[in-house]
């Protein structure tokens, strides 16, 4: 700009952060496309309020020169550049990524080589897209907790491939309002669990495959209101909920859960009063579900 004197400056709105972990280097890199950086831990140590730290594909974890839990700052989005070819793996202990308020992961693999106890961990807003876990962990795939806990998950894939029928995919618990859309949950014990007072909105996911579908922890003094289709937060429902081993949903409070609008293993659901391989809802603690699908 031609207005500008040469001792003019601007302000830096923000930066983005490249890391390449076959060319780059964190000693002499400084994280621009020419001098990438090596490591994630690094670039997002560095990493400011509005920047994107993107990441080359490849396979980044601790046999690479990671040093996991990934805390991902405020207002920061870590991006990968192929979902399918850009890979965190989880530590020994603990969470693979912790996400900060309103912070953003997108478009990775995240795996457990080591046993950790969650890939994606979020106690704040912020959002979680175009994920693929394919491996078990000790707690759960994603966790989503307390009542700040606005997290937008949508179009992943949480799928346990390496110990099916164990572990949880989603965990949506303690007062969380978070929003799941266009995702996949398969192979776990239970696709969905959620407990004391959570109020996730869910629509147009497939939970199938699963010992339990979605299930709610057992309580008379708290109730678990996941909208699944027509209820308070206005979910479209459209999700799939079938061809879950034990049960495709199982209300353990005395909520009304609204599950609007979906498919389940027939168009009339069986519902019991326990849980019963061949029912698709089961209603155990004096609470009730509607699953109509008129509209």
């Amino acid at each position: 700009d031609s207005s500008y004197a040469g001792e003019d400056t601007l302000a830096v709105l923000f930066t983005v952060r490249h890391v390449d972990g076959a060319t780059g280097d964190d000693t002499t890199g400084d994280g621009t496309l020419a001098r990438p950086l090596k490591t994630i831990s690094k670039a997002l140590t560095e990493a400011a309020a509005g920047d994107t730290v993107f990441v080359t594909a490849g396979v980044y974890g601790a046999a690479h020169g990671e040093a996991p839990p990934h805390s991902v700052p405020d207002s920061v989005t870590l991006t990968g550049e192929s979902r399918d070819d850009c890979v965190i793996e989880g530590p020994a202990i603990g969470d693979a990524v912790i996400l900060g308020r309103d912070a953003s992961i997108v478009g990775f693999t995240v795996t457990n080589p080591d046993s950790a106890t969650t890939a994606i961990t979020a106690s704040l807003p912020g959002t979680i897209r175009d994920i693929l876990v394919n491996d078990w962990f000790r707690f759960a795939a994603i966790r989503a907790q307390g009542e700040e806990s606005d997290v937008v998950i949508e179009d992943c894939e949480i799928v346990n491939t390496d110990s099916r029928g164990d572990g949880r995919g989603l965990e949506l618990i303690w007062n969380t309002h978070s929003t799941v859309r266009n995702c996949v949950i398969s192979g776990w014990h239970t696709g969905v669990w959620l407990n004391f007072n959570s109020d996730p909105l869910i629509e147009h996911c497939e939970i199938t495959g699963n010992t339990r579908g979605l299930d709610t922890w057992e309580t008379t003094e708290h109730l678990t209101l996941p909208d699944l289709g027509g209820g308070a937060r206005n979910s479209e429902g459209g999700n799939t909920i079938a061809g879950n081993d034990i049960v495709d949903l199982v209300n353990r409070t005395p909520a009304l859960i609204y599950a609007k609008f979906n498919t389940w293993d027939a168009p009339t659901p069986a519902v019991c009063f326990e849980e019963l391989p061949e029912c698709d809802i089961a209603i155990t603690n004096g609470g009730s579900v509607d699953w109509c699908d008129c509209r």
